[in-house]
């Protein structure tokens, strides 16, 4: 791989031939192409795009559509390194056909996404609910010589199919090397969890990533997750003993990555101690109005109310290098980014970087990866108690903060955050955030040097 300056790719593709085809290699290596294979002209050409996103309509199999699927498969083996496909779990004897054709693909696939189906019935061009049926599935498909080693990385997506647990059991066992598991469905988490033997199922697994918001998590299969040395955890949540938290709890000893998306309001969700964690990844969703203050707080196992103290990073998390908060709704208009900001800057105050008489200090951290001020100030909210009240007809519960002053609290709080680090997310975040935001980067860089 060849060394580029920079992360705007398309910008080096126009500097010399040996800059344009590295950028070209990563710039497919990272987009998706979608491809419909009722389509032959999109069938028979090969792509050098390595994800790969097939679709085929609500349509059942079929020899021809499964005569085209190979037709791609052909055309593109030892090219494609992810795929996203649907699957038709009541395909019959089909089902064995179609796994084999996707061993065509080769070693080079990695990560495979299957998205179930249940076969749809047109009847006078009405098209009918779906009906589960598994007997055919169950019945017929057969894991004898589908084996993928090469595959690490498998997607579990289905439309709330009450018997995803069992689907997923059959298909466990062809994928012996999994060490991450994405589930997209919230039945289907609540199936997995259900489902007694599951931790034996991927012996090798690593990572878990899923959507469930579901709170019952049975005692032994909390335990047998304890088992289990989980370094990634990714999950949604809304509350404290929401699926995710708990699985938080269970197996924080070992997690180096975790991802949280805080989705619900008005409650807190506890943050145990995490000896091994490196990096952290807060996803909020939040709207334009002062309601934003209802959205889910931390509370992290370090918190001590008797001292004052928020939290205390050589305790809650002693290795931390990464912090990453996000807005998954940014659309990328100026007042949104405003507003992006204004809010990111709130949660920061009310979690990693509190307002306390003695300054919470991570001297491990490297990279941050939060929004920066476009301005000289920011709107930062009042709060009573961590409750806000919205206003009845226009806001007036902030006042303007110097972006300044929050520079100089990510100086006190992370003081091995380096400059080159916060300027290169300036520039990520476009250049229409102004040269001022760089002036106030370069005022923290020498607060930095100078400690």
């Amino acid at each position: 791989m060849i060394y580029l300056p920079t992360k705007d790719l398309f910008t080096c593709t126009v500097v010399n031939l040996v800059w344009e085809k590295e950028a070209r290699n990563r710039l497919r290596s990272r987009t998706v192409s979608n491809i419909e294979l009722k389509s032959p002209m999109e069938i028979l050409r090969p792509y050098y795009n390595e994800q790969i996103c097939l679709s085929w309509g609500f349509h059942g199999y079929s020899k021809e559509l499964l005569r085209r699927l190979e037709d791609f498969a052909v055309a593109n083996r030892n090219k494609v390194r992810h795929l996203t496909i649907p699957f038709f779990i009541d395909g019959g004897n089909y089902s064995n056909q179609f796994f084999k054709i996707l061993k065509i693909f080769g070693d080079k696939l990695t990560s495979l996404r299957l998205q179930l189906f249940l076969q749809y019935v047109f009847q006078d061009n009405t098209l009918l609910p779906e009906v589960e049926n598994l007997s055919s599935f169950l019945t017929n498909f057969t894991n004898k010589d589908l084996v993928f080693p090469s595959i690490t990385n498998f997607e579990f997506d289905s439309p709330n199919l009450p018997s995803a647990s069992v689907i997923l059991a059959k298909l466990a066992p062809i994928f012996p090397n999994v060490t991450m598991l994405q589930c997209q469905e919230d039945t289907i988490c609540g199936n997995i969890f259900n489902l007694q033997n599951y931790v034996s199922q991927f012996p090798k697994l690593k990572s878990f990533s899923f959507t469930n918001r579901a709170s019952t998590l049975p005692p032994q299969i909390q335990q047998d997750w304890s088992q289990i040395n989980l370094t990634r955890l990714e999950f949604y949540t809304s509350r404290d003993n929401s699926l995710g938290a708990i699985l938080l709890q269970t197996v924080a000893p070992t997690l180096e990555k975790v991802a949280i998306t805080l989705t619900g309001t008005r409650s807190r969700l506890w943050v145990p101690i995490l000896p091994r964690l490196r990096v952290l990844k807060i996803t909020r969703y939040d709207g334009k109005s002062c309601k934003v203050g209802h959205e889910v707080r931390l509370q992290f196992e370090t918190e001590d109310d008797a001292t004052g103290v928020k939290i205390d990073y050589e305790k809650q998390f002693p290795v931390l290098e990464q912090l990453i908060v996000r807005r998954s709704n940014l659309r990328g208009s100026e007042p949104d980014l405003q507003f992006c900001f204004d809010s990111t800057a709130q949660f920061l105050y009310s979690s990693f970087t509190p307002f306390t008489d003695k300054v919470a200090v991570c001297r491990t951290l490297r990279k941050l990866d939060i929004p920066l001020p476009p301005g000289k100030h920011f709107r930062l909210r009042h709060e009573n108690d961590g409750v806000h009240q919205s206003c009845p007809n226009i806001c007036n519960c902030w006042n303007w903060e110097e972006s300044t002053k929050f520079l100089n609290r990510l100086g006190e709080s992370f003081p091995n955050v380096k400059y080159h680090y916060l300027e290169e997310r300036r520039l990520g975040f476009g250049q229409e955030m102004g040269d001022h935001a760089s002036r106030l980067l370069r005022h923290l860089a020498t607060k930095i040097d100078r400690q």
